[in-house]
């Protein structure tokens, strides 16, 4: 190969490397003033979250984690979970109890509160 040529050829690499490997740096990001705000957190607006579409909206069928992000956001349990302690505590229902066998249940609802199906 020629040497001109070869040296050419080294340069276009060198800048392709170059603008290929600027984009990487990092950004540089504001450091809050203080981490323990006092201000009021805004309300109203409109908050977007990307999500794809659920195969279906069915409470009772939900499989997949798109599906169960949107029935939590339109159906109301009976019961729900702490997520620390992963205990079954009170949603719709403020108190249950069942017979000995444990094949019938009785849900107390809260107050203003209607079931439907």
């Amino acid at each position: 190969m020629p040497r001109v040529l070869r040296s050419k050829l080294i340069l276009l690499l060198v800048l392709v490397l170059i603008v290929s490997t600027a984009g990487c740096a990092q950004k540089k990001t504001r450091k809050s003033k203080s981490l323990n705000r006092t201000e009021e957190p805004m309300r109203g607006g409109t908050f977007r979250y990307f999500l794809m579409e659920p195969l279906i909206l069915d409470s009772a069928h939900v499989q997949e984690s798109e599906g169960i992000q949107v029935a939590k956001q339109i159906y109301d349990g009976l019961v729900d979970y702490d997520p620390k302690t992963m205990e079954v505590k009170p949603a719709m229902a403020k108190s249950w109890k069942s017979n000995k066998s444990a094949t019938v249940w009785t849900f107390k609802l809260r107050k203003g509160v209607k079931f439907h199906n």
